[in-house]
């Protein structure tokens, strides 16, 4: 389904493609889009320095890092582990309508490979939505 970013802050010129039951809410300037499927993603206004995040992806020695699944410009979909346990995570960086964005996953729950695969695609549909 398309949802529209603006219907939950108007700041945010963003349509995205999400799966169905998905809902957007502005929270503190972040618009966090999720349903009870565990697609949990928030979008934020603004740029960020990836090589920045990388390193300390790379560097968090309680969630370490396991493998890079995606590692292009402007996109990480990684795996670390956590007390064993393995969890995915994804960071996505995009221009929308001559806007910067960024994308996560929400933190707290832990995520499976398929689950950030679907906020990665739905990430990846993000189009102007005034266009």
């Amino acid at each position: 389904m398309k949802l529209d970013l603006r219907e939950s802050d108007p700041q945010f010129r963003v349509v995205m493609v999400v799966p169905d039951g998905s809902a957007a809410v502005a929270e503190y300037g972040t618009v966090e889009i999720g349903n009870e499927a565990g697609f949990k993603l928030e979008a934020h206004r603004g740029e960020i320095d990836m090589a920045e995040r990388k390193a300390e992806i790379e560097g968090n020695t309680m969630n370490a890092l396991q493998a890079y699944h995606v590692d292009e410009a402007g996109a990480l979909l990684y795996e670390s582990a956590m007390f064993g346990q393995p969890e995915f995570h994804l960071l996505v960086t995009a221009t929308i309508g001559g806007e910067a964005y960024y994308f996560e996953d929400s933190k707290g729950p832990s995520y499976t490979r398929e689950q950030v695969e679907a906020m990665l695609e739905a990430c990846r549909s993000a189009s102007d939505a005034e266009a």
